[in-house]
């Protein structure tokens, strides 16, 4: 039969009570450990968002030419130049970033609800509608900031993430066009429907009910949202070798703890 004493003991060398130091080198590696999970968005600072699933770093305002005090919309081929033109100082880093472009999407897109040919058979087929997988912006509306198809972003989807950014449309009414972005995608319609001076169209996406569509490039002004390839960085967490380093460094301590509490315990 176990005697108190020694329950006590059995329990004491079971359950032994953690010290200040494994208390803080284990906060310190679940530190680590949550900074290097995967995530969606990642807010990197600076007026910077990366998206880890699609390797991109989206400028934290949706419409900087607006900001800049310029025009809020552009037709195609201006939109196209103010991107390509445009450059961003992030204080974050210090670093001044250049390489910015218009959003891409897949012009055949068989997720999308509406694949075909437009405007007439004999055209060239394309996809338009809602729930596009491979557009830049379709992924950003219903995976990263859970929109939903046809209702209002910031009705539905997540205020926390929608959040992260600034200059972002909120409503259909205006008469700026605010909520139409344009991408970096054109293409010719071989149709005659078309005028001739419509065939020559981008495809664009509503930003506010998430839906993909194409419009002539010089017949409405709309936003040119700034992306750029790849990741900034992270400023203020050490490299992935110093992490390496500091991780031994507190298992060690760890280990040396408990060694510690063993003795203690004897």
């Amino acid at each position: 039969m176990v005697g108190k004493d020694t329950y006590q003991l059995i329990s004491k060398h079971e359950y032994p009570k953690m010290s200040f130091i494994s208390q803080l080198s284990l906060a310190i590696v679940l530190f680590i450990v949550s900074n290097n999970a995967s995530a969606m968005l990642i807010d990197r600072g600076g007026g910077l968002i990366y998206d880890d699933v699609q390797d991109i770093t989206w400028l934290a305002d949706f419409n900087p030419s607006k900001t800049l005090g310029e025009n809020p919309g552009y037709y195609w081929d201006e939109a196209v130049t103010f991107v390509d033109n445009y450059s961003y100082y992030d204080s974050v880093r210090n670093t001044t970033w250049e390489d910015w472009r218009l959003p891409t999407l897949n012009r055949l897109d068989p997720s999308c609800d509406t694949v075909g040919n437009f405007p007439s058979p004999d055209s060239t087929p394309f996809s338009i509608g809602y729930n596009c997988a491979l557009s830049e912006l379709s992924h950003l509306f219903y995976q990263d900031l859970g929109g939903e198809p046809d209702s209002a972003l910031h009705d539905t989807g997540n205020l926390t993430t929608i959040a992260l950014f600034n200059n972002m449309p909120d409503t259909l009414l205006g008469g700026d066009n605010t909520y139409l972005f344009w991408t970096g995608v054109d293409h010719y319609v071989d149709s005659t429907i078309y005028a001739e001076e419509d065939r020559d169209i981008a495809f664009a996406y509503n930003m506010s009910l998430g839906d993909q569509f194409f419009f002539p490039k010089n017949k409405l002004k709309m936003t040119a949202m700034a992306v750029r390839d790849g990741d900034v960085g992270i400023a203020s967490i050490p490299e992935p070798s110093s992490l390496g380093l500091m991780s031994v460094a507190l298992l060690g301590l760890l280990l040396a703890d408990r060694r510690q509490n063993k003795v203690s315990l004897k």
